[in-house]
Order: structure tokens, then sequence, then C-alpha cells
């Protein structure tokens, strides 16, 4: 698997690993005082072949490929060169927060927690001995990533309204041609617990917290009655950071004093009963005893409310009705809108069907799906073919501060390469 034997061929040796490498792998080329090893360049080439599906290349394409690539890697020894020496660092929080993406990138490779470790094992390596190796590659890419930002601030590179017009006017065979879409908007229902389900966890949890009051043991009434794994330690949430629970629980606490116990506090996850055991300006220490609050699967309980938007939809606008009834966070303050959807690309499903059929500014019948009763609105049908050059101005401009940036950087490293020992040994 090459998954993560890729991962690790694209590091840069060290001084220490470049010693050994010279030795028994070969060296690829120096740059200026550091080594590339032909086994960065063989994995590197070996994932291209992969990427561009070449089954068997010939002795020319492969030649090709491999010159292609070992310039790609002295391009990047000599921009990673260039950011230390402007002094450029990365943070240990940024080091480790991007390496810990990087870590479960690799691991989401494989299709099991054993199969990674049994690759890595295969490959001479330990969790911890990975992981060094990945802080390597994370530090150079943030190193790589400031640097760029930086010559983009030093070179103002710009992109003018008139230079997106002009693309489109004289690049316009770049732009490809895009189904009909559907500006899309709609609200969302999601069925809350069964009334009788509520009243019964909100009396156990006052009777609970009446039982407490009179001495009984938290912990023991947390193993008894709690429902979710912190039950077997007696509620026990060890310390966390502040910003790391959600809002409503947090938010009890901070009105705590250290032994106390809260009301009823709830937040999605449930019902709970909460007592601080410790606060400081880093977080909290707490125990909790939660009841959970299952949802409803019958959507025909929402009915008498998919009735009365139905009805209040002839004299309220849809952005009325959306902050009125919807559950969706995400949309509810803005109109419900979803973006633009191309109903060519959902198939057969469900949704797809409903919008190749819906008029503009008409409410759906209602369409339950795992998130809940969803009631969709199409605000207006864009046709196929070649979009609009505003509705696409945003990316051309992308594209373009990506053509200069990447000019730019073709001219900074010309002059590199001029200034610095390079020895190629392919």
């Amino acid at each position: 698997m090459i998954s993560v034997i890729l991962s690790l061929s694209l590091l840069a040796a060290t001084p220490e690993d470049s010693t050994l490498g010279s030795r028994v792998e070969g060296i690829a080329a120096v740059v200026g005082g550091e080594l590339i090893l032909r086994s960065d360049l063989d994995g590197l080439v070996e994932y291209e072949i992969q990427q561009r599906k070449l089954a068997s290349p010939d002795d020319s394409t492969l030649a090709r490929l491999r010159g292609e690539m070992l310039n790609q890697l002295i391009d990047d020894r000599l921009l990673l060169n260039h950011a230390r020496q402007e002094t450029l660092t990365a943070t240990s929080d940024e080091i480790e927060a991007t390496l810990q993406e990087r870590v479960e990138q690799i691991r989401s490779r494989f299709p099991s927690e054993s199969s990674f470790m049994a690759q890595l094992e295969a490959e001479g390596l330990d969790m911890p001995r990975f992981r060094e190796l990945q802080r390597r590659v994370v530090e150079e890419q943030l190193l790589k990533a400031k640097l760029q930002e930086q010559l983009r601030s030093e070179w103002r590179i710009q992109v003018s309204e008139s230079e997106v017009r002009r693309f489109c006017d004289e690049r316009a065979d770049e732009i490809p041609d895009t189904p009909e879409r559907v500006e899309l908007q709609h609200i969302l229902l999601k069925p809350g617990p069964a009334p009788a389900v509520r009243a019964a966890q909100d009396s156990l949890l006052a009777s609970l917290k009446a039982r407490l009051a009179a001495g009984e043991s938290f912990d023991a009434l947390a193993r008894e009655y709690s429902e979710d794994a912190s039950a077997s330690l007696g509620g026990d949430l060890g310390y966390f950071a502040r910003g790391s629970m959600v809002p409503e629980f947090e938010t009890a606490l901070e009105r705590m004093q250290p032994g106390e116990v809260s009301g009823v506090v709830e937040t999605r996850f449930g019902l709970h009963l909460i007592q601080l055991v410790q606060r400081d300006d880093g977080g909290f220490k707490a125990r909790h005893i939660i009841r959970l609050l299952p949802q409803t699967a019958d959507a025909e309980a929402m009915d008498p409310v998919i009735n009365e938007i139905y009805a209040k939809s002839a004299t309220m606008s849809f952005g009325e009705l959306v902050a009125l009834y919807s559950a969706d966070a995400d949309t509810k303050n803005g109109e419900g809108r979803l973006g633009t959807v191309a109903p060519s690309t959902l198939g057969t499903a469900p949704l797809g069907a409903l919008l190749d059929t819906l008029p503009e500014r008409t409410l759906s019948a209602p369409l339950t799906d795992e998130a809940g009763v969803h009631i969709y609105r199409i605000e207006r049908r864009l046709p196929a073919g070649k979009p609009a050059c505003e509705e696409i101005a945003a990316g051309i401009r992308d594209l373009l501060m990506a053509e200069k940036l990447e000019a730019k950087l073709a001219g900074l490293l010309a002059d590199l390469r001029r200034e610095t020992y390079i020895e190629v040994n392919e």
C-alpha cells in the first residue's frame, strides 16, 4: 500500500538522515548543503504514476516523469530554504493542529485501525516515530504556506474587475458548461421528544436533585440513573477546557460554586443535573447525570405544523417562515438558503425528482430524511450553459491571483537556482 509509504517519502532529509541515505539509498540531487534522496524521488514518481493512471509507462515517459518530479522536489527545497532565510516560523500550536489533521487523514485511507498499525509495523515504525516524521512534513508545509502569504503581500498581487471581464471574453473556452441549477431554500422541521417522555425525565431528575439535597451520593445516583458512558465513573467528566462543551452546559457551570448541583439543564444531548467540582481560568472539572430525550420517528406528528406553514405562506414571506419554524441553525438567519444545486447531480434521489418538477417560488410537499422533515422552495432556475461572468467572478479572481503568484514564484525560483549550488545525479 502506498498511502503511508508515500507520505513518508515526501519528507525532506535532515542532515543525520542524509548521511545514512548517501550510503544506503543514493542521492538524487544536492541543493545547497542538503540532499534529496532517490527514495524520496521514487516515492513521488510512484504516486504520480498511480494518480495519472499510467499502467506501465515506457522508458521515455518514465524518464520525463522523473525529471518533472525531481524539479518539483528541488523547487520545494529552494522555497523552504528561502522561507528559513526570511526567518519565518510555525508555532507549536499551528504544527500540532495541522499534524493531527494530517495523521487522521492518512489513517482514514485504511479500512481499519489494525490495518493502519500493521502497515506502520511493516515499515519499521510505531506511532510516536510516525508522528515525529510527519511533524517535519507539516512544519515544512506551514513554512512554505507562510512564505507564499508573505510574498503575496510583498508583491501586492491584485486582480481588477477588467481582468475578470477580459478572462470571460477571451478565455471563455476554459469556462465549463454547467447543467441547469436552482437557487434552493428550505425549512427544516425536527420531530422532538414525545411530551410524555420529556415530562417523565424532568420528573425523575427533579426527584434525584431532591435526594441529593437530602444527602445521597452523587456518585451512586449517577451510576444508577445516568444514561451515558460516564455513568460507570459516577458521572465524572474529568477536567475540560473552556469552549469544549456545548454553551448551555458551560453557562450553567459559570453560575455555580464548587460542590453545587444545577437545576435541570437541557442541551442537544438530553437533560442534565450538573455538579461543579472545580473551576479555574482554563476550564472546569464537573460531573453530571444525563437522561436522554429520544426523538420520535413519527413524521406524521409534524402534520399540524406543516399545515400551519402552508396556510401562513399566503401572508408571510418564505424568510419569515424560516425564522419562525426552521430548526436548521446554519440557514435560519439566511432565509433558509442552501446555495445553488444542480438537480441532475442528485440522480434518482427523492430530492432530485422533487426539484425536477417544482415550480419557482412554490413550497414543495414535505420530504423526510434522516435530518428531519424539509419543505423546499426554488427561488429561481438557472438554465444550462455558460454561467454568467458575475456568477463565477470570485472563482475567476482566485484563478488569476494563483496564476500571477505562480508567475512571480517562477521568477523567484529562477533567481534561487542561479544563487544556489545544485547538483543533479539522476
